[in-house]
C-alpha cells in the first residue's frame, strides 16, 4: 500500500460518510451521517432509534463494508430474527455489488471477507446462542445488532463479553417498541457510555402544506384540503406512508413507534402491546407446524362501504394467511370461503351472526355447508360463555385472542408485520370497569376517538370461537397467507 492509499484510508477511518460517498457512491442522509460519524470513534457504543423506512439497514450495510475495508476488522451481525438477518445481508450484497471496492471482497451468502486479508470478515447469524455470540474476538471488532428491541438481555451480555479487544465497537439499531427490555434501557439512558441517536420519519407542522391554514389544537388534518399536519423528515419516507399510519390516531402505538420513533408506554390499556405483536412475528420461524392443528377461517364481512371484508386463516398457533377487500357482493365472499374449505376439508369457518353477514351464511348453506359442523356463526354482541368473567362474547373472544400474544403462544407470518392486523390490535383498548369483568371498547367508542374499524383484528378474534380443546379454553385455530391490502389476489389456498 503506497502513501496515498494510507492517507485515504486514514481519512475514511475518521469520516466513514466520505467513504460512503466516494467509494460506495451514494449520498447519505444527514441522520445517517450522524450515525456514521458516531461509529467512527474508537470503542464506540451507538444506539440508533429509527422510524420505519429511514434507511437503517442500508446504513448498516455501508458500515460493514467501511469497517472491513478501512479497519480490516471482524464484524458479527445479528438480530432476534433470522429473517431480519437476511434483510440486512440482502442490503450488504446489494451495496457491495455497487461499490468501487467490490473487487476487494468475496461475498458468499451471509459471509464477506477481504481478499487481501481473510481475517477481515463479516458474517450474519441469528441471536440464538450466547456461546456463539461471545466467540468473536479481534483487536478491531464491530458488533452490529439490527431490530435490537427483540433481542433478550442475555444477547446484549454475550455481545459485551465478546468486546475485549483494543478497539471493539457496537452498533444497535431498531424501531422502538414497548418501554421494556435492554434496548429500551440503553435508549433511555439507563446504561452508561452509549451515544443515543433518534430519528423520526415525520415531524408536526403548524400550518397546512396545501393552503397554509393554521392547524387548530387537536387537529391532525386540514378540513379544507384534507392534508395532515405531519410531513416527512427525509426523502426516504413518503407522505402517503405517514398519512396511512396517522389514520390510526396520533396516540396509536402504530404511529408513535414506527413514525415518531418513540417508545410506547408498557402499562397502556391496549389489548395487545406493540412489542407483543412484534414478538409474535419474530417467533414465526421457530414455531414449526403440526399437521394435526385445527384450521380455522375467521370471516369478518364488511357492512359499510369504508370497511373491509377480511378472511383470516389460523392453524393452531399460526396466523398463516389473510385476504382483505372491499365493495364486493356477498356471493363473492361466499365463493372465496367455499374455495378455502375445499382446500381445507377438515377446517372450520367462523362468521359473525348478523344482518350484514346473513347473505354470506345463506350462500354457504346453499352450497352444502352445515351450521355446527364446518360453519359456525357467533353473536359477538350477545352474552359470554363465561358470563361471570366477561362483559359480552366479543370481549371474551378478544381476551383469548389477546392472551395468545401476551403468553407467546401465537405466531404471525412476517408478511403481515406491517399489515392492519397489528395496527388494529394495538389500537383496541380495554375498558376500566368497577367490577371484575373484562370488557373491550365498542366500535362506537373507537370511532369517537377516530380509530379505524378493526376488521382484520375482528377476523382473528372470530377464530377463537373454535379451539383445539374446547369452546373457550383459548386454543386457537390458524389460517394461511394474506393477500394485498385492500384488493383481492387469487389466494394460494
Amino acid at each position: 500500500m503506497d502513501e496515498k492509499d494510507r492517507k485515504a484510508i486514514a481519512h475514511y477511518q475518521a469520516y466513514p460518510d466520505e467513504y460512503v460517498r466516494r467509494v460506495i457512491g451514494v449520498e447519505p442522509e444527514p441522520h445517517q451521517v450522524k450515525v456514521l460519524r458516531a461509529i467512527a470513534k474508537p470503542n464506540a457504543r451507538v444506539c440508533f432509534i429509527g422510524a420505519n423506512g429511514v434507511g437503517k439497514d442500508a446504513l448498516c450495510a455501508w458500515i460493514v463494508e467501511w469497517f472491513a475495508y478501512c479497519h480490516e476488522g471482524v464484524i458479527p451481525t445479528t438480530s432476534a430474527s433470522d429473517r431480519q438477518v437476511g434483510i440486512l445481508w440482502k442490503e450488504i450484497n446489494y451495496w457491495t455489488g455497487k461499490s468501487r471496492a467490490k473487487s476487494a471482497f468475496e461475498v458468499i451468502q451471509r459471509r464477506m471477507y477481504k481478499k487481501s486479508n481473510p481475517a477481515a470478515y463479516a458474517e450474519g447469524f441469528k441471536a440464538a446462542s450466547a456461546a456463539k455470540m461471545e466467540g468473536y474476538h479481534s483487536p478491531a471488532l464491530l458488533y452490529i445488532m439490527t431490530e435490537a428491541r427483540g433481542v433478550e438481555e442475555w444477547g446484549y451480555q454475550a455481545m459485551l463479553k465478546a468486546c475485549t479487544g483494543q478497539d471493539n465497537r457496537i452498533l444497535v439499531q431498531s424501531v422502538p417498541g414497548d418501554e421494556s427490555g435492554e434496548f429500551y434501557a440503553i435508549a433511555s439512558g439507563q446504561r452508561q457510555r452509549w451515544e443515543v441517536i433518534t430519528f423520526p420519519a415525520a415531524k408536526k407542522v403548524s400550518a397546512c402544506r396545501e393552503c397554509d391554514r393554521q392547524f387548530e389544537p387537536g387537529e391532525t388534518s386540514c378540513p379544507k384540503c384534507k392534508a395532515t399536519c405531519y410531513i416527512p423528515t427525509t426523502k426516504l419516507v413518503t407522505q402517503e406512508s405517514i398519512d396511512e399510519k396517522l389514520e390510526y390516531g396520533e396516540e396509536s402505538p402504530w404511529f408513535i413507534a414506527p413514525v415518531l420513533a418513540e417508545f410506547v408506554e408498557a402499562g397502556s390499556l391496549a389489548l395487545v402491546t406493540l412489542g407483543q405483536f412484534n414478538r409474535s412475528v419474530d417467533r414465526w420461524e421457530d414455531m414449526g407446524e403440526d399437521p394435526g392443528w385445527q384450521d380455522v377461517l375467521g370471516v369478518d364481512v364488511a357492512w359499510v362501504g369504508s370497511n373491509e371484508t377480511v378472511l383470516l386463516h389460523r392453524k393452531g398457533p399460526l396466523v398463516k394467511s389473510i385476504i382483505s377487500y372491499s365493495k364486493q357482493r356477498t356471493d363473492v365472499t361466499g365463493a372465496r370461503v367455499r374455495e378455502w374449505l375445499d382446500a381445507h376439508p377438515h377446517g372450520a369457518v367462523v362468521i359473525e351472526h348478523g344482518i350484514a353477514q346473513s347473505g354470506v351464511i345463506d350462500y354457504l348453506i346453499n352450497k352444502g355447508m352445515e351450521e355446527g359442523t364446518n360453519l359456525f356463526s357467533v353473536n359477538v354482541g350477545g352474552p359470554a360463555v363465561e358470563e361471570e368473567k366477561f362483559f359480552d362474547r366479543r370481549s371474551e373472544l378478544y381476551y383469548y385472542f389477546g392472551q395468545r400474544f401476551i403468553s407467546g403462544t401465537i405466531a404471525v407470518d412476517p408478511r403481515y408485520k406491517a399489515s392492519p392486523l397489528g395496527a388494529q390490535l394495538v389500537t383496541i383498548r380495554k375498558v376500566q370497569r368497577g367490577d371484575s369483568k373484562f370488557q373491550i371498547e365498542s366500535k362506537r367508542q373507537m370511532a369517537a376517538r377516530r380509530a379505524r374499524s378493526p376488521d382484520w383484528a375482528d377476523a382473528g378474534m372470530l377464530t377463537m370461537a373454535i379451539s383445539d380443546t374446547g369452546v373457550m379454553e383459548g386454543a386457537i385455530k390458524e389460517e394461511e397467507p394474506v393477500q394485498s391490502f385492500g384488493s383481492y389476489d387469487q389466494p394460494d389456498w
